[in-house]
């Protein structure tokens, strides 16, 4: 059987590997194809509804991405990691949301979110910087979101931004893989 073949919108090796895996949940082989493609939106989302809308640009950038090359994909994949005010509790969750495009409609699958110190929400805000990137400031190191990603941090190391955006990407095929339920 051929591999399914899926342009993802990112270089970033957690969300190469998040697609790969959750993927493999449904699909017995898949072949990535990567590309640097513009979200489209801020570079710290700070919303649902923009880190929705930076997903699915991805996805469809990299799937007529993938497609211009000469290579027609079976389905295109965005991954946005943003923010998400809960305004009742003065407090900002972070979440990947990734877009599945299969060249005629997007699907798409949220990620678990987790609450961020205020001290990081704070700098988010000021400053217009990415989560990682505080994150990269306090630790005193390098490329964070590349490797285990704020929750990593968080979590003490018992979960990695690979595995929790993975979630999002299989909830996203969700409706694919079920098409006789989503049917009108």
């Amino acid at each position: 059987m051929d591999p399914v073949i899926i342009a993802v919108g990112s270089k970033n090796p957690a969300k190469l590997k998040a697609v790969e895996n959750g993927f493999l949940h449904f699909f017995p082989s898949v072949e990535l194809r990567s590309f640097d493609v513009p979200s489209g939106v801020h570079q710290q989302p700070k919303t649902r509804e923009e880190t929705t809308k930076g997903a699915v640009n991805r996805a469809k950038a990299a799937f007529d991405k993938c497609a211009a090359s000469g290579v027609v994909p079976n389905f295109g994949v965005g991954i946005e990691s943003g923010l998400f005010a809960i305004p009742d509790y003065s407090k900002h969750l972070t979440g990947g949301i990734a877009a599945v495009f299969d060249g005629k409609q997007v699907h798409v699958g949220f990620s678990p979110a987790f609450e961020l110190p205020p001290q990081v929400v704070k700098k988010v805000f000021d400053n217009d910087s990415e989560v990682g990137a505080v994150f990269d400031e306090i630790l005193q190191r390098k490329n964070v979101k590349h490797s285990e990603g704020a929750v990593g941090v968080l979590s003490k190391g018992k979960f990695t931004r690979d595995k929790m955006l993975e979630l999002g990407v299989a909830m996203a095929l969700c409706p694919i893989v079920s098409s006789e339920l989503f049917e009108q």
